[in-house]
């Protein structure tokens, strides 16, 4: 029990240390994309998300980042893993279903429609 006790406030650590990391790549992500470079936004947000694949910030911003340069199809895994974790979100199943739509799958952007 001690043992897991210590793994879990390493696991602790490492998160609340990558998080000035995530804030930074966060805001210089929502930089390049109010001047329109959704390529460098992308980039910068998947480098937070290797560092933390359930970062719900990071996967908002890219889903919202890619559906903005029309990457449709990019966006969807990054918006329904984000649904995953905050399923009670509707920003984020509506902008799943606005994907979907894009992506001519009309009766799954109807489903996520009826989820928000």
């Amino acid at each position: 029990m001690r043992l897991f006790l210590m793994i879990l406030a390493g696991l602790v650590g490492v998160a609340r240390a990558d998080k000035p990391v995530l804030d930074d790549l966060r805001a210089k992500a929502e930089a390049a994309m109010k001047s329109g470079d959704f390529t460098a936004a992308t980039a910068l947000l998947e480098q937070g998300l290797k560092i933390d694949p359930d970062w719900k910030d990071g996967l908002w911003a890219i889903g919202l980042a890619l559906y903005q340069s029309d990457r449709y199809e990019a966006a969807v895994p990054h918006l329904a893993r984000l649904t995953r974790f905050d399923s009670g979100k509707g920003a984020g199943w509506a902008l799943l279903g606005m994907c979907e739509f894009q992506l001519g799958r009309y009766s799954s952007a109807v489903d996520r429609k009826s989820v928000v």
